[in-house]
């Protein structure tokens, strides 16, 4: 589904590598509930194509808006993502978007890192 993507700044890696199906041992589906770490790294490989959204966000990680917010917080309180709001024009009001730093960039590879090593 999310393949043939451009990479995400880190070399050597595909968009949606390890946390959301790309290539390697991650082929095999996941079972069970995701950990934390997981469902981080999900959301750091959605925001590392580009501007994501909260609904985007929770939609793409099935996880309700609730968590899906808490998650974003964490992570924009950490530095790993970064929210801006888009000035829509024609009455709309503006919506926030998410997109990793570069700090968050670090952390992406070393959990897809870790991932390739325990997986």
């Amino acid at each position: 589904m999310f393949r043939n993507l451009p990479t995400c700044g880190i070399q050597g890696e595909e968009v949606y590598g390890p946390f959301l199906g790309g290539r390697g041992n991650s082929e095999k589906p996941m079972k069970g509930r995701r950990n934390r770490l997981e469902i981080i790294g999900e959301i750091l490989e959605l925001a590392c194509v580009g501007e994501v959204t909260k609904t985007g966000i929770a939609y793409r990680t099935n996880l309700g808006f609730g968590l899906a917010q808490k998650y974003i917080d964490e992570l924009v309180g950490r530095g790993l993502l970064e929210v801006r709001t888009d000035g829509l024009d024609g009455g709309e009001s503006p919506r926030r978007v998410y997109q990793i730093t570069e700090e968050g960039m670090r952390v992406l590879k070393k959990l897809r890192e870790l991932r390739r090593v325990f997986c």
